[in-house]
């Protein structure tokens, strides 16, 4: 908690239904502990900073939003396709990305990089944002009608 109080962070944890009453007890007034968030479009939008899961979904979602993100893959999914899509933006310069099983040792300084230089944290965002295509339903079926003609 020092780390949130000292860096005037404010924490919001979507943990889900399954995980809630583990970790409900250790919210505090820098950390609020939710199952879900039913407004994520407002969530997303007060964020300075998202640490994400890496599924392609959200991974769409958070191009759109066009915030910093650091992802954190889960382990548990089939062919390690989470970690692959976290080290596809990672290496484009568009996120960060910590392996589950490096949280305790990484987490903290990546956090500390991304506020402390507003270029790089204005670099994550506008390289995320790039990779938007707030359009995509538009292009499928513009393909789709070039095979039906």
């Amino acid at each position: 908690m020092i780390f949130f109080k000292k860096n005037n962070l404010q924490i919001i944890l979507q943990c889900g239904t399954r995980y809630y009453d583990d970790y409900k007890n250790f919210e505090n007034k820098f950390l609020k502990i939710l199952p879900f968030i039913n407004d994520m479009d407002k969530a997303f939008s007060s964020a300075d900073l998202i640490i994400s899961r890496s599924g392609a979904s959200i991974i769409s979602e958070l191009c759109f939003v066009g915030k910093p993100v650091i992802f954190i893959p889960s382990p548990n999914v089939a062919e390690n396709h989470q970690s692959k899509n976290a080290r596809k933006l990672y290496d484009v310069g568009a996120a960060e990305y910590v392996e589950e099983d490096e949280i305790e040792y990484k987490l903290k300084s990546i956090i500390n990089k991304i506020f402390i230089s507003d270029v790089y944290k204005k670099s994550l965002s506008e390289k995320i944002a790039s990779l938007s295509k707030p359009n995509a339903s538009k292009i499928i079926v513009d393909e789709i009608k070039q095979y039906i003609k």
